[in-house]
């Protein structure tokens, strides 16, 4: 996948039970994750699920390989955390507000 998608690695792997997510740089030098998952019941529908809530309130799908299950994501910047937000209810409305499109 990083060949197929120009990419370069770009840091530690995090893991999970089943999947792995390295950090890369796409060939623009934006970084991105790479999403190493087997296809299963669980993940079969989240690229549709990426792209419907497009980089609101998830991370943006960039790319995706149907057959292996591989995908490209917009990798976030820890920086920003809904802690800093002085009010807990507009903190909760960030997280629990589905985009527009999706209501």
């Amino acid at each position: 996948m990083l060949d197929r998608w120009g990419l370069r690695p770009d840091g530690p792997t995090a893991h999970g039970v089943v999947g792995l997510a390295p950090p890369v740089l796409c060939a623009d030098g934006r970084p991105a994750a790479l999403k190493l998952r087997p296809v299963d019941e669980e993940t079969a529908g989240e690229p549709l699920a990426l792209r419907a809530w497009s980089g609101r309130g998830a991370v943006r799908l960039l790319d995706h390989e149907p057959a292996s299950g591989s995908k490209l994501l917009e990798r976030l910047d820890p920086a920003p955390s809904l802690l800093a937000v002085p009010d807990d209810l507009v903190a909760l409305r960030v997280i629990a507000e589905p985009p527009a499109e999706l209501t």
